[in-house]
């Protein structure tokens, strides 16, 4: 199976649009502005990562809409999807020598996938599945990646007039060195058939790509008019940009940027689209095409990580698909949940709720685990480390040498709220009491509880609400289940995987600057937590090692480390009275969530910001 999946991974075709593409504009007066030979896409998707950045899932359904979309304005479309290394620069030189040297070919170019840049954002990647991580191997990324001055070279070689290139992507603004977005949108004018190369990214540094692109469906809405502020039937490049500019913000914390090349020969005209709306009369230009009009769906199931199919079509379904007027079937389902099945008759922007029907399950009176819920593990080699910190807070010092002496496992990820309501559930594990929150001070409410945190949470998202107590109660109950030998991790053990061979303040530098790529945390949150596993992982393969909750040691709290045990045991010593918490939280700032630092809290106490990992000891 893996030969089959890794021979599916590359697939390149070319699909003819037909031919009622775009050909030119004239003005009322006969006045030709521009002309377009032909029009060609390069749709490129990366998707399926393999060497530890997260896959994005949904890339192929959404290329596979704007596919349609784009054929139907008139372009040859070439689709690329999970381009490993030289193969993504393969992609884009192969598609210039075969329609860039036309001077009146209109191409454009739409990227989706991750994007890097380096510290100081003077230079940006686009990364190809098989990247290794550039924190742990720089090298190995270099050589597999694209820099982005490879392509902007590429893109001065051409001879095509109009070339405007979309990344879906973030990273820095300033790899492209281009002019910025005009005030206001330009007029159709002669001057925009002089040559240009355009850019477009969904957002800049240090900003997620999300798992469901929001960037692709508003260029989507805004080449079919949206972003047609002067109204007069077209949608320049310009208008592009300051149209999703302007609205990817409001769903997002992306800030897409917009510019054209710093070249003066190659930045005087703009890119055209035409608009599918219905032109005003007092337009002065005209195309010879006609696009159909296209409508939004939307489906918002309950619960809301149900699966939607649109079964009579080929293209997956999205939020806010543009799909073309007319009947389509939707299948909405769940495990545990009956499906739901119907028909919409699509004929303007259409939003349906759709609430699933859990199924009554019979419970046994022994229950066992369900291997779904069997904690994923990392094998942990033994090592010498330094621990702590002499620069920090007085508890992270004095800076000392530790050694694990036995190899042992760690939780690949945090404990989620599926796991641990099998755990409940299965039992009858007291979880009643409340959970303190945050509101300009600590309160306590005794409506909050781990199922019910006061934000939104999915089965896959990690667990808060939970003691020092539930979490020692979990590792108990699970044991047995399993007969396995868990438990919770000892403070030495999580900082030695934390920080997986680096001696800087984070995993991953010494900077915070790259710290949204790997943690959840107070400013790319949204005030929850989020499914595990969603950032990159450390180098020992452990994901949210910073952020997301705090997680639970078995040590119990000491102010320094004079008397603490050098090697993999917890403390035993001290006042008995705190035990002790790593990692950070999704509310946390990002000093809270260097690798040395630490907090305590009663073991009885749940926060809402409180969770666990689990820990293993071999045979």
């Amino acid at each position: 199976m893996k030969h089959i999946f890794t021979l599916l991974l590359l697939i390149t075709l070319t699909l003819s649009a037909n031919t009622r593409g775009l050909k030119k504009i004239v003005s009322s007066n006969g006045e030709e502005i521009t002309r377009y030979t032909n029009s060609y896409a390069l749709l490129i998707g990366a998707s399926q990562y393999t060497n530890g950045w997260p896959s994005l899932n949904t890339i192929p359904s959404e290329l596979d809409t704007l596919q349609a979309v784009l054929q139907n304005k008139g372009f040859n479309v070439t689709r690329v999807n999970n381009p490993k290394g030289h193969q993504l620069s393969d992609a884009y030189r192969d598609f210039v020598n075969k329609h860039g040297y036309d001077k009146n070919n209109r191409l454009l170019f739409f990227y989706s996938g991750h994007g890097y840049s380096n510290t100081n954002g003077s230079k940006g990647y686009l990364v190809p599945v098989d990247a290794p991580n550039p924190n742990s191997d720089a090298k190995g990324f270099k050589r597999k990646s694209l820099n982005m001055t490879n392509l902007l070279a590429l893109s001065r070689d051409m001879e095509a007039n109009h070339a405007l290139f979309l990344f879906d992507s973030c990273f820095s603004g300033t790899i492209f060195k281009t002019r910025a977005l005009p005030k206001t949108a330009p007029t159709l004018a002669r001057r925009m058939s002089k040559p240009v190369r355009q850019f477009i990214t969904a957002g800049s540094a240090n900003q997620e790509v999300p798992a469901k692109s929001v960037f692709l469906p508003l260029f989507i809405d805004g080449i079919n008019g949206e972003a047609d502020f002067t109204n007069d039937g077209y949608v320049t490049g310009s208008e592009l940009g300051m149209f999703l500019s302007s609205n990817v913000p409001k769903y997002k914390n992306q800030n897409p940027e917009y510019g054209k090349i710093k070249d003066y020969e190659l930045s005087q005209g703009d890119f055209i689209f035409m608009a599918p709306k219905k032109r005003q009369k007092n337009s002065s230009f005209t195309f010879n095409d006609n696009v159909p009009s296209t409508f939004s769906l939307t489906i918002n199931p309950t619960p809301s990580d149900a699966v939607v199919k649109i079964t009579n079509i080929k293209p997956r379904y999205y939020d806010g698909i543009q799909l073309e007027a007319k009947n389509y079937e939707i299948e909405v389902s769940r495990r545990g949940y009956f499906t739901k099945s119907g028909s919409v008759d699509l004929r303007s922007d259409l939003s349906v709720d759709v609430v699933l029907k859990k199924r009554q399950e019979k419970k046994s009176i022994v229950k066992p685990i369900h291997k779904s819920y069997e904690p994923e593990m990392v094998h942990i080699s033994r090592g010498t480390f330094t621990m702590g910190s002499n620069d920090e807070q007085k508890d992270e010092k004095p800076l000392h040498q530790v050694s694990i002496g036995k190899d042992f496992l760690l939780g690949k990820y945090e404990v989620t709220v599926g796991q641990y309501r099998t755990f409940v559930d299965d039992s009858g594990h007291d979880t009643s009491g409340g959970c303190w929150y945050y509101d300009t001070e600590w309160k306590e409410s005794a409506s909050k509880n781990w199922s019910s945190p006061g934000f939104y949470q999915s089965d896959n998202s990690p667990v808060a609400c939970v003691s020092y107590n539930d979490a020692k109660a979990y590792t108990q109950w699970i044991s047995r289940k399993t007969g396995k030998r868990y438990r919770l991790p000892s403070e030495s053990e999580w900082e030695y995987a934390a920080r997986a061979g680096s001696s800087t303040k984070y995993h991953f530098s010494n900077s915070d600057a790259n710290l949204a790529q790997y943690a959840w945390y107070s400013k790319n949150s949204g005030q929850r937590t989020h499914k595990v596993g969603q950032k990159m992982p450390n180098a020992f393969g452990l994901y949210d090692m910073h952020g997301n909750v705090w997680e639970w040691c078995e040590d119990w709290y000491a102010d320094s480390y004079n008397n603490t045990p050098r090697n993999e045991r917890a403390n035993a010593k001290g006042a008995k009275t705190y035990k002790v918490l790593r990692g950070g939280s999704w509310i946390n700032t990002s000093n809270f969530f260097r690798s040395a630092f630490r907090i305590r809290n009663n073991p009885i106490n749940r926060n809402y910001n409180n969770g666990f990992r689990l820990a293993g000891t071999l045979p």
